[in-house]
């Protein structure tokens, strides 16, 4: 039986944080000729450091921690040790659950999630999993209803939003922007703020409401869903 696995991709998240650092004491090196010295580390042995780190963080996401494989039969769940067929499956959806001011989760990230909506029992959230997810599951059954292009656009958005944060840090660090471009900084922050809640208001709007975001004014403490 031919079945593809996918892991969690939080990692994702680690390596864009270190890379903002990184891009920023490269620019700043660049740019003002400043040489760093980070506790005996040079900016070019912080670069091999964090190549190291990103390769070891993807070897141990990509083979550990993988949560779950789609097959032509359906969906295996590995922390409940759970096959959900297709034929019990009535949606499956990708949507983002922000994290602001969590206390359990400090950063702002929003966690990339499976919900999968079955016929007869609780759906199930599945956090940090790749959008390539919904596109096997609709090579495998072309049936299942999924919201693949309002999250292939979500994602489109939010993968350009990071590389122009990063190109811009590199390029043109110098402490210094103009009004016009802190005025985009600020629509675009917002509007990567406001994605989780209408992605989550769609679908509880189609389905029923089921997800809520892990936020102090939601609470994140029913048991409408099985989250994993």
């Amino acid at each position: 039986m031919k079945k593809i696995k996918f892991h969690s991709i939080y990692y994702r998240f680690i390596l864009f944080i270190f890379a903002i650092f990184l891009t920023s004491i490269n620019s700043i090196d660049r740019v003002n000729k400043v040489t760093f010295d980070f506790k005996g580390l040079k900016v070019e042995y912080l670069n091999i450091c964090f190549f190291v780190i990103s390769i070891v963080l993807i070897w141990y996401f990509e083979f550990f921690t993988w949560k779950l494989y789609i097959c032509k039969e359906g969906i295996y769940l590995k922390k409940i040790d759970l096959f959900v067929p297709f034929e019990e499956i009535n949606s499956v959806s990708h949507v983002w659950f922000s994290s602001i001011g969590s206390v359990k989760h400090r950063s702002s990230y929003s966690r990339k999630s499976l919900v999968i909506y079955r016929k007869n029992d609780k759906p199930i959230v599945v956090y940090n999993i790749s959008l390539l997810a919904l596109y096997f599951i609709k090579k495998y059954n072309s049936k299942v209803e999924i919201n693949i292009m309002s999250a292939t656009l979500a994602t489109l958005f939010n993968v350009l939003v990071n590389t122009w944060f990063l190109y811009r840090t590199f390029t043109d660090f110098n402490g210094m922007i103009n009004y016009t471009e802190l005025f985009i900084y600020i629509i675009i922050f917002i509007i990567k703020l406001l994605i989780p809640f209408i992605m989550i208001r769609i679908q509880n709007k189609i389905h029923g409401d089921y997800l809520e975001h892990d936020v102090p004014w939601y609470g994140w403490g029913n048991d409408k869903v099985i989250k994993l």
